[in-house]
Parts: C-alpha cells; structure tokens; sequence
C-alpha cells in the first residue's frame, strides 16, 4: 500500500531555498544570475593593450584597401 504524499513535499515539487516571493527558484535563474555576474565583472577589466593594438592595425589597413579602391 502506498502513502499519500505530504503537502508541499509532493512529486514534482522542488525543496530548498525560496526567494523573495515564496516561490523556489528555477535552476535555470540560478544559472542566468552566475552568468550576470560573470560577465559584469569581465566588462570591468582593462581591454588589453595588444588588443588595442590590433584592432588599430586592423581599422588602418581597412582605411588603406578603401582608399586604393577608390578612384
């Protein structure tokens, strides 16, 4: 014979740590907030000099090739 389930501990409920609205936060939020977060604190670092570098070599040779195309 099987037992009824418990309230609130049910199949298909998830347990743990609830938000602020009582409701238990997908795993999915969880993950999005890491992310924020991982990401927020890399748009704080400095670009790299040699980035800088490159995309300055990249953005002369571009003005080159455009002005040897034109007649």
């Amino acid at each position: 014979m099987t037992q009824p389930p418990k309230p609130g501990g049910g199949a298909g409920t998830a347990t743990g740590p609830r938000g602020r609205n009582g409701a238990v936060p997908e795993p999915h939020d969880e993950i999005a907030s890491k992310l924020r977060a991982l990401y927020a604190e890399i748009e704080r670092e400095p670009i790299p000099a040699e980035l800088i570098d490159l995309l300055e070599r990249l953005d002369a040779a571009e003005e080159r090739e455009r002005d040897g195309d034109q007649p």
